[in-house]
């Protein structure tokens, strides 16, 4: 893990609309998407997952938020689950 947080510490988010809107529908390719440059957060946490040997190999940059909402089982490994989906509300 530290490896990987030192790796991606300073990367930038995307704001590569392209790239988002083919996340949708799944369109990036893997090569692209391997050492990236910007990466949006739904995509770090794949690229995360990943790496840990979690969640299935495959294009980080294809995963988008709602991805990780507990409605939408991933295609984790080993028997890993995740936990029922908290909602968190800002309060002022």
């Amino acid at each position: 893990m530290t490896k990987f947080v030192g790796q991606y510490d300073q990367a930038s988010y995307t704001r590569n609309l392209t790239r988002l809107i083919r996340a949708v529908f799944r369109l990036n390719r893997k090569i692209s998407s391997e050492q990236p440059n910007t990466l949006f957060c739904s995509q770090l946490t794949a690229l995360m997952l990943m790496n840990l040997g979690i969640l299935a190999p495959g294009v980080p940059a294809n995963y988008i938020p709602r991805d990780f909402r507990d409605t939408q089982p991933l295609p984790l490994l080993d028997g890993v689950t995740l936990s029922s989906e908290i909602v968190m509300k800002r309060t002022y």
